[in-house]
């Protein structure tokens, strides 16, 4: 193949580099102007087709009544964590033997077995189901379809993308589940990088090259080397040149001979015999001095963890007895409400510390801590915690599958704080287990349910139609049952998180919530993402770490005081956000300012617009004109509605407040179908 390589060569004015502590850690991949020059390469492939040709090898799956299903890897990379059917836009495209290209039907699971010319895939692997007399399927026989492929395919060669040079350099990408942020150097290329090397200093990096996004017929890299550099003066010296194939591998550097000076890093990525597809990709370069001690912070997100399903929070079963005492050296906030009753506003209001809508004009705080020199790393289980949501951005590594198992998480969380053990590290750890469809293991199962409903597998899980039609069929028996199994997953969680803590190291940080509760029927409903009561708002929020002054603290607190609170803690700049610290509550000099200020959420998943404030322990909400107000302070579970001798007024000022906006209700008129000939007049 005829090959076309340019070179783009950027220089940028070394003004005010010194943006790290000194002596802290330096994450390449987050200071590009620490660059002195760069020379990428403008293309990897000349073109890319409409469609990725599936090249194989194929193998057998199985053989059911005359119909053969054959797999072979998947030609490109559909970044979805559903398989039922494909994401919007991907096509299979047979060629038949007359030479026509046909569509073929995209058939899930058992139903499609049986049916020839239907396929399926997942993440790696694509399947098609043949009449066993046509064999096996020629290379090429059968192509995907995916326009985003193709514009993500683009996006990793220089010449057929519109982004800046640095943005193309200096980027996040995914492999898998696996998301990671560092430097994009297309073989060849070459970096160079101006560093202050400590003490000890070392070179630290993953580095891998990428698979495509949109497979190229008849190709693939043959492999490529990166070469660390220091340049000074007119010398060059080679440090260390290492092989570069898929899937990614940690690599260290000695720089201690440099310790003290000033040098220009570079890094050099070069082709094997060819540099087809040679994406060679660089994770989080950190030149630092290893610690013995490094400081971990965590924050650990229990999905759908509504705060009374807690002892410390005053359940009379006992689902958290490890937790509750590991609490009792914690601060523990016990009126901490969430700004939405799902959790995609909600988690980005954890690691922003504002309001959801603001996501994209704010540094978060895995972003300011990467700056910092920390290592950041997200392991998540809900797909609204996944890249298609934007949840990636600003993480050093993002790894996310859906609905896992809480050891499986916890072990990912390990794997990170481990890998990064010498260098200070922030984790945040996402917990799905209080999630329907409810996980246990079979031995947490019977725990807290007194009877099983008739019909009902006790071995298996459900999902919520499941739920509500066992609520209609089984009365209270069946509600119990719910919330037996509900509770069976906070005692699995309770021994989970135990253990992880335990491994900690005891300057820690740890901090404790959740993005909202779950719904019992207390107000006729189930599940969460629909209502504002307190049984979605009020989740926990536990903080435990040197400096935290133990004890229960009533004052109100949000899920907005998170990212500000962990910011102090770290010592990193928290402008723009609008939370508090909740250390100045613990140690008694804001309690005052926390109890004042009013709180707002809103935001439902489900039908139109909710929103809501709590001011001096009154809660006011409106939905489709009906407002509804509520005294905690009487009246906890939110069962006799004030509105009648309660001005909305004060309270509709406070959401205005507390949302940094006006907010007004209004009235709107929908007029039914009708026969009627009549004007309408308003």
């Amino acid at each position: 193949m005829q090959r076309i390589i340019g070179r783009i060569v950027a220089t940028w004015l070394l003004s005010g580099v010194a943006t790290v502590a000194l002596g802290a850690p330096i994450l390449l991949d987050r200071h590009p102007e620490r660059v002195v020059s760069m020379d990428i390469t403008e293309q990897s492939r000349e073109t890319v087709g409409k469609a990725a040709p599936v090249k194989g090898p194929w193998r057998i799956v199985h053989t059911i009544k005359g119909v053969r299903t054959w797999e072979a890897p998947i030609p490109v990379r559909p970044r979805t964590l559903f398989f039922h059917r494909p994401p919007s836009g991907m096509k299979l495209e047979w060629k038949k033997p007359d030479g026509k290209t046909k569509r073929i039907k995209h058939v899930d699971g058992l139903a499609g077995t049986s049916r020839p010319n239907t396929w399926a895939f997942s993440a790696d692997a694509i399947q098609v189901r043949r009449p066993v007399s046509s064999g096996v399927p020629g290379e090429g026989e059968y192509r995907v379809r995916y326009a985003r492929a193709k514009t993500r395919e683009q996006g990793l060669n220089r010449n057929m993308t519109d982004v800046s040079l640095a943005d193309f350099v200096f980027r996040s990408v995914q492999v898998g589940d696996t998301n990671r942020h560092g430097l994009h150097l297309p073989a060849p290329s070459e970096i160079q990088f101006l560093v202050d090397v400590p003490s000890g200093g070392q070179l630290r990096f993953e580095a891998g090259i990428l698979p495509p996004e949109s497979a190229m017929a008849g190709a693939a890299s043959d492999g490529a080397t990166l070469s660390i550099q220091v340049h000074q003066s007119d010398t060059t010296t080679i440090l260390n040149t290492i092989a570069v194939t898929e899937g990614f591998e940690t690599h260290r550097v000695d720089l201690s001979s440099y310790a003290g000076q000033t040098i220009t890093l570079g890094l050099k990525s070069s082709p094997g015999a060819t540099s087809t597809l040679d994406y060679v990709f660089v994770a989080e370069p950190t030149v630092y001095t290893p610690q013995d001690n490094a400081q971990q912070v965590v924050l650990i997100f229990i999905d759908t963890l509504r705060a009374d399903a807690m002892g410390l929070y005053g359940y009379e079963r006992d689902t958290s007895p490890k937790l509750d005492a590991w609490a009792e050296d914690a601060a523990v906030f016990t009126q901490t409400r969430s700004v939405a009753p799902w959790t995609l506003p909600s988690a980005r209001t954890m690691v922003t510390g504002t309001h959801p809508e603001r996501w994209d004009k704010i540094d978060r705080l895995q972003d300011r801590l990467a700056k910092q020199g920390w290592a950041t790393g997200m392991v998540a289980g809900n797909v609204y915690l996944s890249s298609n949501f934007e949840m990636a951005d600003g993480w050093g590594t993002h790894r996310c599958v859906n609905w896992p198992q809480g050891s499986m998480q916890i072990r990912r969380g390990e794997a990170f704080l481990e890998a990064h053990d010498d260098q200070p590290s922030f984790l945040l750890l996402h917990l799905m287990d209080m999630h329907l469809p409810y996980t246990e293991p079979i031995g947490y199962r019977s725990l807290f349910v007194d009877e099983v409903p008739k019909g009902v597998d006790a071995t298996g899980y459900f999902l919520r139609n499941e739920v509500t039609r066992m609520a209609r069929t089984g009365g209270d028996v069946a509600k119990a049952y719910v919330r037996g199994r509900y509770d069976n997953n906070m005692r699995y969680l309770d021994d989970q998180i135990a253990a992880f803590l335990g491994g900690l190291r005891e300057n820690a940080v740890v901090l404790i919530t959740s993005d909202h509760g779950e719904e019992f029927w207390e107000h006729g409903g189930f599940e969460h993402g629909h209502t504002l009561y307190d049984e979605l708002l009020r989740v926990p929020m536990i903080l435990r770490g040197p400096g935290v002054k133990a004890g229960r603290f009533d004052a109100p607190t949000s899920l907005l005081d998170v990212a500000p609170t962990l910011a102090v803690m770290t010592g990193v700049d928290a402008s723009g956000m609008i939370g508090e610290d909740l250390l100045s509550l613990a140690d008694g000099t804001a309690t005052d300012r926390f109890a004042s200020r009013p709180l707002s959420f809103g935001r439902p998943l489900y039908g139109l617009r909710r929103w809501g404030s709590l001011h001096g322990g009154i809660k006011y909400s409106s939905f489709e004109g009906d407002e509804e107000i509520y005294d905690l302070r009487a009246d906890p579970g939110e069962q006799s509605n004030i509105i009648d001798t309660h001005s909305p007024a004060p309270l509709r000022q406070a959401l205005s407040t507390a949302l940094e906006r006006p907010y007004a209700p209004v009235r709107r008129l929908v007029l039914n179908k009708s026969s009627s000939e009549d004007t309408v007049r308003v």
